[in-house]
């Protein structure tokens, strides 16, 4: 019987048949052997499903589950599922360092007192070339554990763009912790923002986490993900979760705080709804109905409306406070410009998107 810890591995397959071979792979190659992977697949129109099937002949700790109501579903159905002491998430499309978990627990193994949550640095893959420069934990410690309202700062951060620790990836969770909490993803979402509001709750009620500073994580940019399609019913989810994540910290300790860098966090939601999807150069609808529509889920949802009216943006870039002074006075024209011009330098491997 194996004494070691065990890690379930959760990761959802929509449509990635190019790039899952590289991520399973990378977690069959662990150096640390004791983890149980859950592919959840489903809906997938290029054989995506084949492959997982194939990865379960080969290794008895991979298991397929059969599912197709979207990405929180996916990873909830995962979650309900695991048998390990530790949960993490992987995307279909990115992959870990062979030595990811081997890493966590060698850390893990010299403290003497018990950690809610690991987390660490990610790169992201553009087009052949890493980008580890524009998310990252600020912290230059090799290791660091934080404690008590510590983690409540944490938990606030995952509101900060920047801050590199906002998403179910990146980071692994003690099963018992995360049952006693119920940190599943939340089941009013459906994408969005989901990572979001799951990291917010992760870190918000820990009591010890300990931050790894080292990229184990690669995310790639792959256009065809859910999250990238461009289209009016990811929107939709980002507006949704703007909402839940506006309720979620509606009980906390130090609101004001949360509420503040929600605000920023929700701007930058806003911000890519308009240059990614309604003023996107492959969305061929008039622009007349676009601007209607980006106007109207504005006005629908109330906290897209405090965000514009509240939000500082003293900690945004020059793009970013140019896109939301046109976004506040409805100069439509001008996103649909810095939309193009991000898209071509984006296909050129030129942009830090």
């Amino acid at each position: 019987m194996n004494s070691k810890p065990k890690v379930s591995i959760i990761v959802p397959m929509y449509n990635c048949v190019e790039y899952a071979p590289q991520c399973v792979e990378s977690i069959i190659n662990q150096t640390y052997s004791n983890w149980e992977l859950w592919l959840v697949h489903g809906d997938s129109n290029d054989g995506t499903e084949n492959v997982c099937m194939e990865y379960e002949k080969r290794d008895t700790r991979i298991k397929n589950i059969f599912h197709i109501d979207g990405l929180v579903s996916a990873r909830n159905v995962g979650y309900e599922h695991a048998t390990g002491d530790w949960i993490m998430y992987i995307d279909g499309d990115d992959w870990i360092n062979t030595d990811t978990l081997e890493n966590v627990f060698i850390e893990l193994d010299k403290l003497d007192k018990p950690v809610d949550v690991v987390f660490w640095k990610y790169v992201q893959e553009l087009n052949g070339r890493e980008i580890s420069d524009k998310w990252g934990w600020s912290c230059s410690d090799p290791v660091h554990l934080y404690e008590g309202d510590e983690c409540v700062e944490l938990a606030r951060n995952t509101l900060i763009y920047k801050s590199g620790i906002a998403e179910a990836y990146g980071k692994m969770v003690r099963a018992e912790y995360a049952y006693d909490h119920s940190l599943m993803h939340d089941k009013r979402l459906r994408q969005g923002m989901e990572g979001v509001e799951y990291a917010l709750r992760v870190f918000y009620y820990a009591e010890r986490a300990l931050f790894i500073n080292r990229n184990l994580y690669h995310y790639r940019y792959n256009p065809k993900s859910l999250s990238k399609v461009g289209s009016e019913r990811n929107a939709q989810c980002i507006s949704e979760s703007a909402i839940v994540i506006s309720n979620t910290i509606s009980s906390f300790k130090r609101k004001e705080d949360f509420t503040a860098a929600m605000y920023q966090r929700v701007m930058y939601a806003l911000i890519a709804s308009a240059i990614g999807i309604y003023f996107h150069p492959d969305n061929n609808e008039s622009y007349k109905i676009r601007s209607k529509k980006f106007s109207d889920s504005i006005e629908e949802n109330p906290v897209y409306m405090a965000a514009l009216k509240y939000c500082d943006m003293s900690m945004f870039d020059k793009k970013r406070q140019f896109t939301t002074f046109c976004i506040k006075h409805k100069f439509y024209f001008m996103i649909q410009l810095v939309s193009e011009a991000k898209q071509f330098m984006l296909e050129r491997g030129y942009f830090n998107y």
